[in-house]
């Protein structure tokens, strides 16, 4: 069988692929100013040729159209539509090695009590929770059972993410244990 046929309510013909005697309809990506087509880049065995650029770290991406976003397996991203992305320097947040830290141990209390005073010069935050009792963490005064910003159960670790807060961070215990502590560790 032919490629390419014309259907009977046109005299133009319609782009097909003879596969196995049985015609599929063709459909190509063309681009190209009015009353040119030319074929996008690549071929059916790897596809559209792009250029990529492998980036760490957060990227704020900025699109000034709709697009139809889809992701698969290993993330594969398709993109419907010739969006306006922009993106920005890449920020890199502290990447520096510290050679000095801070640890100190906070008696469980059932009341908020400082875990650590505010510090401009921090870069991390470590605290284990050392008794059976979860702890309520805030950035900031007063940590209550309706005011935290992080629950750490008993005897789990948590971490501060990245250096982004620097003020004074306090903490409170769900119930009062006699022998728990927190373990910080600043730096």
């Amino acid at each position: 069988m032919a490629d390419n046929i014309t259907v009977p309510w046109s005299v133009l013909p319609v782009a097909a692929d003879d596969v196995g005697g049985i015609l599929h309809q063709r459909v190509k990506l063309g681009l190209g100013v009015d009353g040119v087509a030319v074929d996008a880049p690549g071929d059916a065995a790897f596809g559209m040729d792009v250029d990529v650029k492998r980036v760490a770290g957060d990227v704020a991406v900025t699109i000034a159209q709709t697009v139809d976003v889809e992701i698969q397996g290993t993330p594969a991203v398709s993109i419907s539509g010739t969006p306006d992305v922009a993106i920005p320097d890449i920020v890199i947040v502290d990447d520096v090695a510290v050679s000095s830290a801070v640890v100190a141990r906070v008696e469980a209390s059932a009341t908020s009590v400082p875990l650590r005073a505010s510090n401009v010069n921090r870069r991390g935050l470590t605290i284990y929770n050392d008794c059976d009792s979860p702890l309520l963490i805030k950035y900031g005064a007063g940590a209550t059972p309706t005011s935290f910003t992080t629950r750490v159960p008993g005897f789990w670790t948590w971490e501060m993410p990245h250096r982004i807060y620097t003020g004074l961070v306090e903490g409170m215990w769900e119930e009062e244990v006699p022998d728990g502590a927190a373990q910080v560790t600043e730096i």
